[in-house]
């Protein structure tokens, strides 16, 4: 290691010493203490390590939430290598897309996805073991594990989180270890996290969000509480039990949550920070009956999380005002100045930027200008540097159904792989719930009698069930551009309000 390497295992390290026996993770009434939570890390490390894993190697994990996640992930911190965060959410062809791209050493699974991972693992010839997540490092001793190896940096790649399908598939963004670090770290600081704060982990591990707050808690020395999946009214005892005082969120759960709160006897007060993206018309009844902030915020997995936060009541309207560690701009074009009606394209610089994205076994730069990250995302400033989202740029369309991404050109290559689909095109409109839901417009054959059902069910078989349009509507023809193709802003004018 060199010598201003930082990395989440040296983090676990330090805090088995400083705090010792206090809780680290929390999950299904099991407690594990920081010192036991490194003993767990270095067992699982060694396991890896026995399996043929190391430094700069890849190992897929395949999971739903659960503490020996976080523990593989610091393991494969202390062997360098890179771990896969998996969306297990994703089409079975989606996740051997994941996987031949980034050709794994090691897969590791929960049980529930164990067989049909299997399946698709031999359907693509790939080599590598399969291990049950729940048994990594079982009955191991530490004593085999291997010394870290020389000479990386933190600013080599660690974490691989598979986003940006513009062009129809996924790639991978690269995260460095201090990426990680620094984001959690950051976060700590902004919320002035201590070892008496807990975090309640409900969104995925695979989501960074969840990551980033995670380890900000961990960072800090306090408390992860770990649920397997989101449920308001168990939601609410976890807060109420551990008072939790941090955790994520992303549209429909504050509205879920406030409905819990209102049958619930009594209303836990624990809460001081939710981070997250929603509307005023679910944020508003939610700090009321809280009495928190709802924080609300600007981020990619490409940054690393957030890059901008700030109270839902500060600046109404706004994503907040840049991080402690990015420099955040927005640029315009032609020279002119980017306001509520001329959004610009928002750029960030700073140790949050990725490393770049992952591709066919290597990691590929991502496109920067004069040093500065494009994200493909428009907005505004105001005079005090509150940042203003304006959605993203055309050829790079990007719709949220309850905090998820979705890039429209992997769901139209879907819709124009089916025979009597002529012509696709797909947008995001409001939704009351999840944020914004997908609709489709579709040019058929002539004579098709192909239904909007029919469609929709061809769709969720071949991708992720949450990125199948919630509507298809059927048109005679589709409106074009100057330069031939399909004119999206004019789709959007005509077809893009919500229901």
């Amino acid at each position: 290691m060199t010598l201003h390497t930082h990395t989440l295992y040296d983090m676990a390290e330090k805090n088995a010493l400083a705090f010792g026996s206090a809780p680290c993770i929390v999950s299904g009434g099991a407690e594990l203490s920081f010192a036991r939570f490194l003993d767990r890390v270095n067992a699982a490390a060694s396991h890896m390590a026995s399996l043929g894993l190391s430094a700069g190697e890849r190992v897929a994990i395949v999971s739903g939430n659960n503490p020996e996640y976080l523990i593989a992930l610091v393991a494969a911190s202390r062997l360098r290598a890179l771990a896969v965060a998996v969306n297990w959410r994703l089409s079975a062809e989606e996740i051997g897309h994941v996987l031949s791209d980034t050709s794994p050493r090691l897969v590791l699974a929960d049980a529930p996805r164990m067989s049909s991972l299997a399946g698709t693992m031999k359907s693509l010839g790939l080599p590598c073991p399969l291990v049950d997540l729940a048994s990594l490092g079982e009955g191991r001793s530490c004593e085999a594990l291997p010394e870290p190896p020389e000479g990386p940096s933190g600013d080599d790649p660690f974490l691989i989180i598979h986003t940006a399908a513009v062009s129809g598939k996924a790639r991978g963004a690269v995260l460095s270890h201090h990426n990680m670090v620094l984001a959690a770290l950051q976060s700590a600081a902004r919320f002035q996290l201590s070892e008496k704060d807990a975090c309640l982990g409900f969104l995925p591990f695979f989501h960074i969000l969840q990551l980033v707050l995670t380890f900000a808690a961990m960072v800090a020395g306090g408390k992860n509480v770990v649920q397997e999946k989101f449920d308001p009214d168990d939601c609410l005892r976890q807060i109420s039990a551990h008072r939790v005082s941090l955790m994520g969120s992303f549209p429909p759960i504050l509205a879920e949550i406030t409905k819990a709160a209102e049958r619930a006897e009594e209303i836990p007060r624990s809460l001081r920070a939710v981070v997250g993206i929603d509307a005023p018309a679910n944020i508003e009844p939610f700090q009321k009956i809280f009495a928190t902030d709802f924080f609300l915020l600007y981020g990619q997995t490409e940054t690393s999380g957030p890059v901008t936060l700030g109270p839902s009541r500060e600046r109404p309207g706004s994503a907040g005002r840049p991080t402690a560690l990015a420099m955040v701009k927005v640029v315009g074009e032609c020279g002119i100045a980017p306001c509520k009606d001329n959004p610009g394209e928002i750029y960030i610089r700073g140790p949050l930027v990725f490393r770049g994205y992952w591709e066919g076994g290597k990691m590929d730069g991502p496109t920067f200008s004069d040093g500065w990250h494009k994200t493909g995302d428009l907005g505004y400033m105001d005079q005090a540097g509150y940042l203003f989202f304006a959605g993203r740029k055309p050829e790079r369309e990007l719709i949220k159904p309850g905090g998820e991404n979705v890039f429209p050109a992997e769901v139209e290559a879907v819709l124009l792989s089916h025979e009597e689909v002529v012509e696709a095109v797909v947008i995001g409109v409001p939704d009351p719930r999840f944020g914004e839901a997908i609709r489709a417009l579709c040019v058929k054959k002539e004579g098709s009698s192909l239904s909007e059902k029919e469609l929709i069910e061809f769709v969720a078989g071949r991708i992720a069930r949450y990125k199948k349009p919630r509507e298809v509507i059927f048109v005679e023809s589709l409106p074009r551009a100057a330069a031939g193709g399909v004119c999206r802003k004019t789709v959007k004018e005509r077809y893009g309000a919500g229901q």
